[in-house]
């Protein structure tokens, strides 16, 4: 079985197109690119709005993309990735019953901030007795949104620093298999790697 993961990233460019943009005084589009990982072809780009998508703009994309992709590759392992504001649960949803696996970014809440508020309290003490500029660690577990139907398993990278922000945050961590970093916390379909 091939593998083909997909990942998704916004580029906003102030064009005369869409919704008004006050920080550049202007309208503005913000085009959607899907590439091939392993090669850094690109499959597809869609210009849109420049706003956050919707849960079901997400979904349509997810959903289209994949269809056109099925057709040309059927017995290929189809792996979306993407940001915070990608990790949608109608396209979480979509994917898992359709076959497709998925690993988002989550935005951070207060929740998510309290599950690992141990681990990264842990991070803070081994930074402080080291002599190392930056420390990271990994953390897994399972939540569920109050939108969600479902528990999904979620992984965190937290690093903590001397950066003049300082303390313990959630940041960026890298998927097996590439190179683009994912924000935060990430769902990942029941399943999938983790670390």
């Amino acid at each position: 079985m091939h593998r083909l993961p997909s990942h998704t990233q916004d580029y906003a460019e102030p064009q005369q197109l869409a919704f008004w943009n006050a920080h550049h005084d202007e309208r503005g589009f913000a085009s959607m690119h899907i590439y091939h990982v392993a090669s850094g072809t690109p499959v597809a780009t869609i210009l849109r709005p420049a706003r956050t998508p919707k849960g079901t703009e997400v979904c349509t994309v997810v959903k289209h993309v994949t269809k056109r992709l099925r057709e040309h590759w059927p017995n290929t392992r189809i792996v979306w990735r993407g940001d915070s504001h990608y990790g949608r649960v109608e396209a979480m949803e979509w994917a898992e019953n359709n076959g497709s696996d998925y690993i988002f970014g989550l935005q951070g809440n207060a929740v998510l901030d309290a599950i690992v508020a141990k681990t990264a309290d842990n991070l803070r003490f081994h930074h402080a007795k080291s002599r190392q500029e930056k420390v990271r660690t990994y953390t897994s577990f399972s939540y569920q949104a109050s939108s969600w139907k479902r528990p999904r398993k979620v992984v965190a990278r937290l690093e903590c620093s001397l950066q003049p922000d300082g303390g313990c945050n959630h940041l960026d961590r890298h998927a097996p298999g590439g190179g683009h970093p994912l924000r935060r916390h990430l769902a990942q379909r029941p399943g999938a790697v983790s670390l």
